[in-house]
């Protein structure tokens, strides 16, 4: 185990991203810019803003209310609805129409911004709230992950790993987190493989049955344990980040030292660590319950994070 001196300076250079206003705030109308109004078809742009009268709504649109929202007529309305739902973006139900999955085709075609731009200021927050080593990591090929970015300990004495390590997906935190939230026939093809990779520690589990174990423990309760696999003398918590896809495009870490870091504190950090994970997601395009890995949404459920 590295020791470091704390002092709470930020090592790694974050990506500083840009968010884009919003220009169209529920049941405002969409105002054409001038070098596009003689361009414009005057009935889909109307469509659109009936789509866009969605924003904020957390139930079935009626007709009668988008259409005084919007200042059209009750017909207009009727009429842009039916077109969206012949393209199969909306449904019609007994109280009104609602918003189909097809939206979410969409989603991986947005300009995304980078994972280190949305994750940075969250993990200093996390790495404030818990005192520890906060490491942000993303997979590098279909067995390993890589360290991109650590935040130190705020203690005298911690976990200090190097950005760009990299280790196999059995052992350690993060690696185990992203693992469980693979494809259930990446996972098989991963653990066929593991009596051949490297056991980092005494601790490294090599048995395919027992990692498969520990995978769905990990899937169960939203987070992964690293208790000396990896390295000796450092315990911490890891969560996988998912992208659009709900596939992982990364993880989380928070670490410290064995003797420091008991199962009450791993819990503590785990809930912390996860809401940070849960929000990264969310900025991503992550959307709560669309999953194509082995399990559902990190964090669900746990503290939101500001």
């Amino acid at each position: 185990m590295t020791t470091s001196a704390g002092g709470g300076e930020d090592t790694a250079n974050a990506t500083v991203g840009t968010s884009r206003p919003n220009r169209h705030r529920t049941g405002e109308k969409a105002t054409i810019p001038t070098e596009f109004s003689r361009y414009a078809v005057q009935s889909a742009v109307k469509t659109f803003e009936v789509l866009f009268a969605f924003r904020g709504a957390d139930r079935p649109l009626a007709v009668p209310d988008v259409a005084q929202r919007l200042g059209m007529s009750r017909n207009q309305v009727y009429r842009c609805f039916k077109t969206l739902e012949a393209v199969g973006l909306v449904r019609e139900g007994v109280r009104g129409f609602s918003l189909t999955e097809k939206l979410l085709e969409l989603v991986p075609a947005l300009e995304s911004p980078s994972l280190l731009s949305v994750a940075a200021p969250l993990l200093v927050q996390l790495r404030n709230q818990t005192g520890e080593t906060v490491n942000l990591c993303t997979p590098v090929g279909q067995d390993e992950v890589e360290i991109v970015a650590s935040y130190p300990t705020l203690r005298s004495v911690g976990l200090l790993p190097r950005v760009g390590t990299r280790s196999y997906l059995h052992a350690g935190s993060v690696p185990k987190a992203v693992l469980a939230h693979l494809p259930a026939e990446a996972v098989e093809r991963f653990l066929a493989r593991l009596p051949s990779l490297p056991r980092y520690t005494d601790r490294t589990v090599i048995d395919p049955e027992r990692l498969r174990e520990e995978l769905a423990l990990t899937r169960e309760r939203g987070y992964s344990i690293s208790d000396q696999d990896f390295e000796e003398g450092a315990r911490g918590v890891g969560v996988a980040i998912l992208g659009p896809d709900g596939l992982p495009v990364g993880g989380l870490s928070v670490g410290g030292p064995a003797e420091r870091l008991d199962d009450a504190a791993l819990e503590r950090y785990a809930d912390l660590a996860m809401a940070t994970a849960a929000a990264i997601s969310r900025r991503l395009g992550y959307l709560p319950g669309r999953t194509t890995g082995c399990g559902g949404p990190p964090g669900e459920g746990a503290v939101t994070a500001s």
